[in-house]
C-alpha cells in the first residue's frame, strides 16, 4: 500500500546579532528567480531555443509528514522554459550538487508545479518550475558549514541532453539587512511532490540520513501543509 508522504518546510532564520547567509551563482547571474539571483544558461548554447534558470535558497527545515523528527535539507530551484516546436524533458534523479570532499547527491525531494514527476516533460512554448531538496552531510547541517557547492544539471532537449555544472558561493549578510528583508525568498513551491525511494543509492560520503521512511514508494500528492 502506497504511504502519502507530506513534507512541511520552515525558513531557517538566524538568531538576533547571528550572521545570516544566501548563496549565489558564481557565473552567468544574469537572472532572477522569486527575487533570488540566478545563473541563466540559453540552451541549445549554439543555437538558443530557450533557457534554465539555476537559484538556491540555502537550507531549509523538511519535516516528513507523520515524523516528530525533522533534517536540513539544501534547497535548489530550476526554472527551464522551452520556446522549441519539440517536448524537453529534466529527470530530477538526474540533478545532483556537489561539495567538495563530500561527493555528490541527488535529491531526495522534488517538487514540481504540475503532475509527472520525477520526469517532467516541458512542452513546447512552456516552462516548468523545479524545487529540489538535498539531505546535508552529518557535519555540514548549516549555511555557516557550506562555503559553496555546485549544482550538476542535465536537461534533454529531444535531440540531445544539455549538462552543465554551476557554482554557487556563500555570502554573508548583515542581520539586520536580513530582518529589513532585503534578503526574503519565496520558500513556496508545487502542489506535487516526488519522493526518492532509493535514496542514498547516490548521496554523499558522510550524509545525514533522514527518518526511516523507505517502505514508501513515491507517489503525487496535493500541496504541503506549512509549518512556520
Amino acid at each position: 500500500m502506497n504511504r502519502l508522504l507530506l513534507v512541511s518546510i520552515a525558513t531557517l532564520t538566524a538568531a538576533a546579532c547571528a550572521p545570516s547567509y544566501v548563496y549565489l551563482p558564481e557565473e552567468n547571474a544574469t537572472a532572477t528567480v522569486a527575487g533570488r539571483a540566478a545563473a541563466r544558461y540559453a540552451i541549445p548554447p549554439e543555437a538558443p531555443q530557450g533557457d534554465v534558470r539555476v537559484a538556491s535558497f540555502g537550507v531549509a527545515k523538511v519535516t516528513p509528514q507523520g515524523s516528530s523528527e525533522s533534517y536540513n535539507a539544501l534547497h535548489v530551484r530550476m526554472v527551464v522554459s522551452n520556446e522549441s516546436k519539440t517536448p524537453w524533458k529534466l529527470d530530477t534523479r538526474d540533478q545532483l550538487i556537489s561539495i567538495a570532499n563530500e561527493g555528490e547527491s541527488r535529491p531526495i525531494y522534488a517538487s514540481a508545479d504540475r503532475d509527472g514527476l520525477p520526469v517532467i516533460e516541458i512542452a513546447p512554448q512552456d516552462k516548468r518550475t523545479v524545487d529540489l531538496f538535498y539531505p546535508l552531510p552529518a557535519d555540514m547541517q548549516s549555511a555557516k558549514r557550506i562555503p559553496d557547492f555546485d549544482v550538476i544539471w542535465k536537461v534533454d532537449t529531444g535531440t540531445r541532453p544539455i549538462a552543465e555544472r554551476t557554482p554557487f558561493q556563500r555570502l554573508e549578510v548583515e542581520p539586520q539587512l536580513a530582518a529589513a528583508g532585503s534578503y526574503s525568498y519565496d520558500y513556496s513551491w508545487g502542489p506535487y511532490i516526488w519522493y526518492d525511494p532509493f535514496y542514498p543509492t547516490l548521496t554523499f560520503v558522510h550524509p545525514y540520513i533522514p527518518p526511516r521512511i523507505y517502505t514508501i514508494r513515491p507517489v503525487h500528492i496535493g500541496r504541503p501543509v506549512w509549518r512556520h
